[in-house]
């Protein structure tokens, strides 16, 4: 069904779906959401937009764009497929939603191991602060995600990078991890230079 109305033009694969979700978001949203694999390549088929919105300036105007990549991410699950077929159709692996946050610090916090090394060997930088100031790091230091940290680590992550801004306390993944008693993550941050 879906099919025939997509061939028929009666359906805009790239429909503003921000009345049914309050965040701008185009016919991916649900598919994506539920891994349904299928779907996602019919609408990608018929020019779904999976890097950027093409919203203009009027429609963008308060509104979150959430991009499909962000929404394969989900906790304790890992959607493999979907997020390799995303990122083989366009999507943006270090694009930042509203609040600055990548895919790869939802992967990171999640501990989607699979996801991360697929973002990261696609170019997805482990370095990239979100509107708060944390990196990937600091969201699997906070969320105590040791093999997480190990690949953040290899892929270049700054054991130094600090987290802070003008109206917060700075604070180093060492911090967070001495702060979350977790010996084991503040002894592989000091053997990747991270300092006291």
């Amino acid at each position: 069904m879906a099919r025939v109305l997509l061939e028929a033009g009666k359906v805009d694969p790239n429909y503003n779906a921000y009345e049914w979700h309050k965040r701008s978001t185009n016919l991916l949203f649900w598919p994506v959401v539920r891994n349904c694999l299928a779907m996602v390549q019919l609408l990608i088929e018929y020019g779904a937009y999976v890097a950027t919105p093409n919203l203009d300036p009027i429609h963008a105007v308060g509104r979150i764009w959430v991009p499909p990549l962000h929404l394969a991410i989900q906790p304790d699950c890992e959607h493999v497929l979907m997020v390799e077929l995303l990122i083989a159709n366009g999507a943006d692996v270090n694009y930042q939603n509203g609040n600055g946050t990548t895919p790869l610090h939802h992967a990171s916090a999640f501990g989607n191991h699979t996801e991360m090394q697929i973002l990261l060997a696609n170019g997805a930088d482990p370095n990239i602060k979100n509107c708060e100031g944390y990196t990937s790091l600091h969201y699997a230091v906070l969320k105590r995600r040791i093999d997480a940290v190990r690949i953040l680590l290899e892929h270049g992550a700054d054991a130094n990078m600090i987290r802070g801004s003008a109206r917060t306390k700075f604070w180093y993944p060492l911090d967070f991890a001495k702060k979350k008693k977790d010996k084991s993550i503040v002894k592989l941050l000091r053997e990747n230079g991270a300092q006291d």
